[in-house]
């Protein structure tokens, strides 16, 4: 997957929807990727794919390609996706632009107007062309008046803008954007009844891991911190405490957080580091009981594996996390970093996620985008 040729191809079916994709994110972040693959295989069980990786890392377009059943069928391509789109209009085919997944809180570092710059160009132009534009697998909240602005211009070319929670969709409400039914986070993809992507439940009561932002916000790494020590104390030291960082950026506060623990007295392992390996992530949570987080995909993930979770929602986007538990009906089990403090052992805290069916809407929603097939029955979320 050499940089010099950044698209490509899978699938050749004139018959299939043609699904664009730019891997543009965040590639120091395991959940990022996670979802972006998912993405992907979504879209490859549908239709055919066209996949710039130009921009990311070679490691990050082998984490988000691995496990396609026609991976076999990729072939690179050099032609840019404007003149790819243009061509498979002029044939017939049905287009679709998927805009990256993840969590929309505020302006991108732009010098111009537009917190994309002249990327924002493109999706007008797509629109000509009858490319239908995506926007899913998105939670929205505290963002400028600027960025609310260019959402509100962008929705026209929009064909679909589903967020992932109903928080987000109000809130687009609320300032003006007009927002399609939610789709579910894409993490959800991973949950399959009793069954869990890649392994078997974890054992229950034995270990317990704590991975966290704290760098948002002054006080959220004094609350989180004092939070955290409150409630491995009360928990007991039967409990084996196993700190993870599945983003990079992390690293410095989790390493001041454990030497917070150990300067207390209490027995912590070292950091594990898994922000550039999701099967790494994964298995990791299939090792573990308890997750405490006020990471998103932190929780999903654990929770996919079998462990239960502590969901802790504070800071400029801990509302994505409050959205979505909500949508599950778990807004009693959300804290606070200071809410830590207040009672409880993390056994008597955590809670089991079952995204089970939230997993089903992904997929019927999935289906009804891009083959235009609705479950019997089923209603839009």
């Amino acid at each position: 997957m050499a940089r010099e040729r950044g698209t490509l191809l899978l699938g050749d079916d004139s018959r299939r929807p043609l699904a664009f994709v730019r891997l543009d994110t965040q590639f120091d972040n395991a959940g990022d990727c996670l979802i972006n693959r998912k993405l992907v295989r979504l879209l490859a069980e549908r239709a055919d794919l066209c996949l710039d990786v130009g921009r990311c890392p070679p490691a990050f377009a082998d984490q988000v390609t691995r496990g396609l059943a026609q991976r076999g069928a990729m072939r690179p391509s050099r032609e840019p996706f404007l003149a790819r789109m243009a061509l498979a209009r002029m044939a017939g085919r049905r287009c679709f632009l998927f805009l990256m997944p993840g969590a929309v809180t505020r302006d991108r570092p732009s010098g111009g107007i537009l917190p994309d710059g002249m990327r924002e160009l493109a999706l007008p132009a797509a629109w000509a062309l009858g490319v239908r534009i995506c926007q899913v697998g998105a939670s929205f909240g505290g963002l400028s008046e600027r960025h609310l602005a260019t959402w509100r211009g962008r929705r026209r070319w929009l064909f679909r803008l589903s967020p992932r929670d109903t928080a987000s969709a109000g809130y687009l409400r609320a300032h003006g954007v007009s927002p399609d039914p939610c789709i579910p986070d894409l993490a959800f993809h991973l949950f399959e009844g009793d069954r869990c992507e890649g392994g078997v439940p974890s054992a229950e009561g034995r270990t317990a891991c704590f991975s966290f932002r704290t760098d948002q916000d002054p006080r959220q790494a004094s609350d989180v911190t004092a939070g955290v020590l409150a409630l491995a104390r009360r928990s007991g030291a039967h409990l084996r405490w196993r700190p993870l960082v599945q983003v990079a950026r992390d690293r410095p506060g989790m390493e001041a957080l454990r030497a917070r623990w150990l300067a207390d007295g209490i027995d912590v392992e070292p950091v594990v580091d898994l922000h550039a390996d999701v099967e790494a992530c994964l298995a990791f949570y299939r090792g573990v009981s308890f997750v405490v987080s006020n990471r998103l995909h932190v929780l999903l993930m654990a929770a996919s594996q079998g462990a239960r979770v502590l969901p802790v929602a504070d800071g400029p986007v801990g509302a994505k996390v409050e959205g979505i538990l909500r949508d599950l009906g778990l807004a009693s089990a959300v804290t606070t970093g200071a809410g830590l403090s207040r009672g409880g052992t993390v056994a008597d805290l955590a809670v089991k996620v079952d995204g089970a069916a939230m997993r089903e809407r992904l997929r019927g929603a999935f289906d009804e985008l891009l083959l235009g097939v609705r479950a019997p029955g089923s209603e839009p979320p």
